[in-house]
């Protein structure tokens, strides 16, 4: 109520994994980041324990970065960080923590993940909940046309060697999303972590 009421200006906060963010009180995860030091502690700590310096991470739904900031912190600038968000509303707050961190070895792109490449309708995301996006409804009128992208040849284009660790987190295009990497047994993630959602 105090955020939407007084809309404050975003607060610039360390982490507990170390990186700053500029964090909207008037979004919820971003609140509990400030709360708490991070969002989701305990996928915080198994993606810190799963990567290595000199590694590659491929964060599928970005959000505002806090899984790819915790990756690009254990990689390092001899590793290679990826992250997909696919929300105009979202992407500029990526980029603010990106540069927040002056992170030069993450490769932001404004795309969704698929298991083809063209446009896709997306759902606008509610500015108190901005991680709740995804397909839209054939009749939804508040969606917009966002690019969409099969990963294998996305990091293909970005000269990525090899991945190490890939998170997705996107919305019940799960699938989809697998189906698009896997399209070549070069970029099989070592580890993969996955919010389902049905």
């Amino acid at each position: 109520w105090w955020a939407r009421t007084f809309r404050p200006a975003p607060i610039v906060a360390r982490t507990d994994f170390g990186s700053w963010m500029a964090l909207d009180l008037n979004d919820w995860v971003q609140y509990l980041i400030l709360r708490n030091g991070a969002y989701e502690p305990g996928t915080i700590a198994l993606l810190r324990r799963l990567l290595r310096p000199g590694g590659c991470f491929v964060d599928v739904g970005g959000n505002v970065g806090q899984h790819t900031l915790a990756a690009a912190g254990v990689v390092g600038s001899a590793g290679r960080v990826v992250v997909l968000e696919p929300s105009p509303q979202v992407f500029p707050q990526l980029l603010r923590n990106l540069a927040l961190n002056e992170l030069r070895h993450v490769e932001p792109v404004l795309a969704a993940a698929s298991n083809r490449a063209g446009l896709i309708r997306l759902r606008l995301v509610p500015e108190d909940n901005l991680g709740t996006g995804g397909e839209a409804a054939p009749d939804d009128a508040a969606a917009y046309n966002a690019p969409v992208v099969e990963l294998a040849p996305l990091l293909e284009s970005l000269q990525v060697p090899s991945v190490d660790v890939v998170k997705i987190d996107v919305e019940g295009q799960e699938q989809k999303v697998l189906e698009g990497l896997f399209r070549t047994p070069r970029y099989r993630p070592t580890h993969l972590l996955v919010e389902l959602r049905p």
